[in-house]
């Protein structure tokens, strides 16, 4: 008797415990079924589109949250609530950062002397095209005092192709139109350049080289001085002053050796056109923002007659203020100022660093295709 006792109780604790699981079991998936699924389960999976809306598919280059790989990734599993895991918006929002770190680090790869930028990045590169076109205002400030100026407009349009091994080939060509009462018009010269990345010393030093050649379109450059052409070539290099803990601050030293080909060695003022020439630039620029650039540059220009003679060296001062508005849309203000390095007697120094007599203010508006 005590036996079969023990045995019928056993019997029920066991099936009094199976009915308690059944029912939580029940009761779990009741209270699951009546939750709002849209507010309180997020359920991803690779195989089932409808239930995400903001699934990024392959073709798209900017935010590449989600990509389907049928042969090495497995399905998301389903997720139950919103805290274990981050929202669709959430993943894309990462992403683009990620990507915008990534575009960072391209562009503190870059080097820029007011020209032509070239990538650090070695290997066959895909062949891309661009075209900008410039629109800029010039305002030629005889005296501030007494507000005497003369106005111009420039238009600029400049075409590159980045080729492989990290090559740049670019044309630009402009005109410039007289705003004051005799409205002339003029076509400027054209330059033909080639710009390659040499190498790279750490993250914080970068040398590239530049070749270009003058395609003399003006009036003066052809009539005038004869001019066929003129060969330039010289280094960039840019240090990141980073390294010594001024972020965002670039210094570039762009030395540069011209040589000009005339039909005569004189123009048509029986004056001796300029044989070759030495140019020595230095740029310091401030971005503190992708969007704003605030920078200035020292040009150092030497040169030497046909009878190599050399003339006294000129400088010109340039203080700019660069704006992206768009990926396309930029604008531009500069102040430029220049002189002879010295006076007549060619030992007392003529530099200015603000010159109050001359100078010229652009305002500029850039369009890239």
């Amino acid at each position: 008797m005590t036996k079969l006792f023990t045995l019928k109780k056993l019997l029920a604790l066991t099936m009094i415990l199976s009915a308690s699981i059944v029912l939580t079991f029940a009761g779990l998936w009741m209270i699951q079924k009546l939750k709002p699924t849209s507010q309180n389960k997020v359920v991803i999976t690779d195989t089932d589109p409808d239930t995400v809306t903001n699934k990024v598919t392959d073709t798209d280059t900017d935010n590449t949250a989600i990509k389907k790989d049928d042969t090495n990734k497995e399905p998301l599993k389903k997720v139950k609530t919103l805290d274990q895991i981050k929202t669709v918006e959430q993943i894309i929002v990462s992403t683009e950062k990620e990507t915008e770190k990534e575009k960072e680090k391209e562009k503190e790869n870059s080097i820029s002397t007011s020209g032509p930028v070239v990538n650090v990045t070695s290997g066959p590169q895909e062949k891309i095209i661009t075209a900008t076109f410039s629109a800029v205002a010039n305002s030629n400030l005889y005296r501030f005092s007494s507000y005497q100026y003369s106005a111009s407009a420039d238009f600029v349009f400049n075409i590159e192709g980045k080729f492989p091994y990290d090559v740049i080939v670019g044309l630009e060509s402009s005109f410039s139109k007289d705003l004051n009462k005799d409205r002339e018009q003029k076509l400027n010269d054209s330059a033909f350049y080639i710009v390659k990345k040499l190498f790279s010393l750490g993250n914080y030093i970068r040398v590239s080289a530049k070749s270009s050649a003058i395609i003399p379109l003006s009036n003066e450059s052809r009539n005038d001085k004869t001019l066929i052409t003129s060969i330039g070539v010289g280094p960039a290099i840019s240090f990141d002053l980073a390294m010594i803990g001024l972020r965002y601050v670039t210094f570039a030293y762009a030395p540069s050796f011209a040589k000009n080909f005339h039909r005569y060695t004189t123009d048509v003022n029986s004056q001796m056109n300029t044989s070759y020439s030495i140019k020595n630039k230095f740029v310091l620029s401030y971005r503190p923002w992708e969007v704003l650039e605030l920078g200035s540059m020292l040009s150092l220009v030497d040169t030497w007659s046909y009878r190599y003679n050399r003339r006294i060296p000129n400088y010109e001062n340039r203080y700019f203020i660069n704006g992206t508005i768009t990926e396309q849309l930029g604008v531009a203000m500069e102040l430029i100022y220049g002189d002879a390095l010295y006076k007549a007697n060619g030992s007392d120094s003529n530099y200015k660093l603000l010159n109050e007599e001359k100078g010229t203010l652009s305002l500029g508006v850039t369009y890239t295709f």
